[in-house]
Order: structure tokens, then sequence, then C-alpha cells
């Protein structure tokens, strides 16, 4: 077997070993009702906030018990008798002393009617407004129904290459519903791109990208797009790519609503990408970015959605960083990139919004997100990587990208064309030596690159880890503040300013 095969072999049978080994993780059947504590009013503006409204109309009448916890003759803890618990306490306008107490409710009842002279739907209403915001209603069931398709489509019959492709097909399929199903048009992008393996083995793939856009009165003088990818990587052992990438979708369908409803300034345009791919190797961005530069239709600046929901912060990649990305169209740039004013200026915008929120910006210096945000700064496009970060991942993070850069340019040496003449004697004495060398140089980089361990961050996607259950929602929401004041500050800059 050639050696660049041999030792891809080795490096992705650490991961695939390791995966293999961990136990499909159970749907929670606690997911409808998962973390209703938030804190923000309840607006019914949609189809979510009513499912929500009901299931926390139903939980608060719930709590009702008589004092003591009384019961009935059959057993059953009565419900709307007497008093209520302290974080129910003064629901309405009238006292609850008016209920009579469990010795007239009729034989063998469990509930009695809450009295009309009671204001109780005001008073219930001014209750779950405390207890949940209609937002994280909708975020965590956007991410729930993405993880829903997921599982849907890995129970159907199929190899595991089938059901992985018919898996991304129902995911962005699922995505797609969801923005419809809001009144946003959805553009579905279909591509092909000839692209290469790791190792630079040339090879076909396809794919559909969808685009949703926002505009205010024409003509368009600067547009910002915020991505995310749709596809997921690990469904054969039980991921529902939630964090990776579950809550970077939802992000964007929320800030969808946000700019429905405030509108965007005269000149503007705001472009929703779900790419697809990404997991591949950033597949679904390249073709975008192939297509946007033929078309002259690319973005003023991009900012991308990746792995939110998680960690003590975020961290940002820029064009400075990646450098530190390597594959097979494009092994690790020489140098680094400049950063373009645009890119700079939406890089200033999103840490003074997350200064505003109180979100830490992880320092990550010899780092980057390995997502889509790359294939734009390739093409000297401005963009920016978005990710959640928790500090103790920052140092094995970066300790793997270093010695992952350093086995890519080991291996990079041993071309296919010189391997196959070592392998065939054809090659000098001296020539020889050095391949030799060459090839012992590319086993030491592989096998350190082996030996590193994974952040926690890592172990937690592509793998049956990755669940709705185990999205931080307070993180994922305080995330989308910062983005959609980022996203309000871009668009209130002056067009003169806006693509600078």
């Amino acid at each position: 077997m050639p050696q660049d095969i041999a030792n891809a072999a080795r490096v992705q049978g650490r991961f695939h070993t390791r995966m293999a080994q961990r136990q499909p993780a159970t749907a929670s059947s606690q997911r409808l009702s998962h973390g209703l504590n938030g804190r923000g009013p309840l607006h019914i503006r949609n189809r979510y906030d009513c499912v929500v409204a009901g299931l926390l109309l139903s939980a608060a009448l719930s709590q009702l018990r008589m004092p003591g916890g009384t019961t009935t003759e059959s057993g059953a803890v009565p419900r709307a008798t007497g008093h209520l618990r302290p974080s129910l306490h003064n629901v309405g306008n009238r006292g609850v002393q008016q209920v009579p107490p469990a010795a007239h409710w009729p034989p063998g009842a469990h509930a009695l009617a809450i009295p009309m002279g009671m204001d109780w739907m005001g008073g219930l209403a001014e209750l779950l407004g405390t207890q949940i915001s209609a937002e994280r209603a909708a975020l965590e069931l956007d991410i729930a129904a993405i993880a829903d398709a997921t599982r849907t489509a890995q129970a159907q019959p199929g190899s595991i290459v089938a059901k992985r492709e018919a898996t991304n097909r129902a995911r962005q399929d699922s995505i797609a519903q969801q923005f419809e199903s809001e009144g946003f048009a959805v553009e579905r992008l279909p591509f092909n791109l000839t692209t290469h393996t790791l190792f630079s083995h040339p090879y076909r793939t396809s794919g559909q990208n969808l685009r949703v856009t926002l505009c205010g009165r024409e003509p368009v003088q600067r547009t910002l797009m915020v991505l995310a990818h749709g596809d997921v990587a690990g469904a054969e052992i039980g991921s529902t790519g939630s964090l990776d990438n579950g809550v970077g979708v939802g992000l964007l369908l929320a800030l969808a609503r946000h700019l429905e409803h405030t509108g965007l300034p005269d000149g503007t345009r705001v472009q929703l990408l779900v790419t697809d791919k990404e997991e591949a190797g950033l597949k679904g961005a390249k073709a975008y970015v192939r297509d946007c530069l033929a078309a002259a239709g690319c973005p003023d600046v991009a900012l991308n959605l990746n792995i939110l929901g998680y960690g003590d912060g975020i961290s940002v990649s820029g064009s400075t960083d990646h450098a530190w990305f390597g594959d097979g169209d494009s092994l690790l740039a020489n140098g680094t990139a400049s950063v373009t004013p645009a890119e700079a200026q939406l890089e200033q915008l999103l840490r003074a919004a997350a200064a505003d929120v109180g979100m830490q910006v992880h320092a990550t210096p010899g780092w980057t997100l390995q997502s889509d945000h790359v294939a734009f700064q390739r093409a000297g496009l401005a963009a920016l990587g978005l990710s959640g970060m928790d500090a103790a991942d920052v140092a094995p993070e970066r300790a793997l990208q270093v010695a992952r850069a350093r086995y890519l340019q080991a291996e990079s040496r041993l071309s296919p064309s010189r391997y196959d003449a070592y392998l065939a004697g054809t090659l000098n004495q001296t020539e020889s030596v050095a391949m030799e060398c060459d090839i012992q140089a590319s086993d030491t980089a592989a096998l350190e690159y082996q030996a590193l361990p994974q952040s926690h961050r890592q172990r937690r996607i592509h793998t049956a880890a990755d669940q709705p259950e185990h999205v931080d929602i307070r993180q994922a929401l305080a995330t989308l503040d910062v983005v959609r004041r980022t996203v309000d500050a871009w668009l209130a800059l002056p067009a003169a300013r806006g693509g600078a």
C-alpha cells in the first residue's frame, strides 16, 4: 500500500476506533421540557411559542398542590386547591382561598376547574414569562428538528456510505423546510466539484447548499454573509450533529426572524448560507466561493458559525490563522494572509458585541477553527470563523493543530510519483536514501500526532455525545446575542465604510 494511504489509515483509525467504542446515546425523553428555567418575556409570535406556552401552562398547573401533600381517597394529590407553591404565589388578582378544600371535591375527582372569578390567565402568562423565553424555545425546537431528521435517516436500511449521504440530504431538507415554514424563500444551490483527498488524490463530489437572502431597498451596495454548515459527521455511531452544527443553523434561523422584524437599511443585504459537505473538507463552501467569484457576486465579508452552545467563551478565527489548516486542495499556506479592512472591521464589531454581552473571547494564537470560512479566506475574501471554546481546550487543540501541520508537511514530501519510483527501484542511491529519510520523518510525525490527547470539545463532536440535551442553551443564546448585535452594528455602518 502506498505510504500516504498507510499513514492516512493510521491517523484516521485512531479517531474511528475511539468513536466506535462509545455507546450510542439514547434520546432523552425529557428533550421537549429540557431546561425550562430561563429568563425573559414569553411572546406568542409563532407555532413554536404556542407549543411552549401549552407545555408551560401544563407544567405550571401541575405545581398546584394541597398544603402538606394531602391526597384524595384514590391516593392522587389534588390540584388547584388551598395554597400555591412559592413560585406560583399570587397567581391572578384574586385570592386562591376561594378555591374549595378537598372535602368539597366531587367523589373520585382529581381536579377542580379554576374559579372563573380569578384572573388566572393573566397571572399564568406573567408567571410563564419568567420561566422561558420564546427565543430559547424556538432555538431548542430548531435543534431538535435537525437531530430528529438525522435519527430518522440513520434508521433507514442501507450501507454506511449510503446512509451518510441520505442523512445529510435529510438534514438539508429539514433545514430548508424550517426556513420555509417561517415564510423565508430558500434558494437550493446544487454543486459538483473536483476536489482532493487529504493526500491530494482527485475525486468528484456533489451536494447542495441553501441560501436565504434578506435585503433593504435596492440597489444593493454591500453584502454580509452569515453561514453555518448543515451536514454531520459520526451519525452512524449516534451523533445528531447538534453542537456540530445544529446550533449554528439554529442561530441562522433566529437571525432571519430578527432581521425580518427589524428590517434592513437601504442598500444592504444579508445572505444566510447553509453549506453542505463541510465535514468532507469544506466542499460546499469551496463550491460556493468558486461560483460567487465566477459571477462576481461574493459577499463583502462573511461570518461562519460552527460548534456553538459550548464552553465558557468564544474563539474568533481570522485570515492570519488559516495557514494552520491543510487539506488536499490547499496544503498549509506559505505564511499568512493579509487582513482586509472589511474583515478587521467585522472583527472589531464582533469583539465589541462580545464585551457588551460579557462573553469572553479566548486568545488562540497558532490555532484556527477548521471550517468553512477558510475556503473564503484562501480565495482572498474577507471572513471570520466563530466557535464556542473553553479555556481548558485551547492548549490541547493548538498542540494537535501544530502536530497535524508537521505531519502534513512531512507527508507532502512523499509525492505519489516519487514514492512509486522508490518502490519500483528506479531512484538512484542518493535519491533512495533521501526518500527513506523522508518516509521515516513522516512516520515519526504521524506517531507524534497520534499520541496527543483530544480536547474535551473534540470528544463531544462526531460521537454519540453530540445530542440536543448536551447543548449549553444559555451559552448558545448568549452567542446569538453577540451575533445579532454584530450584524445590527454592521448594518448601521455608513455604506461607504461597510465594504471598506
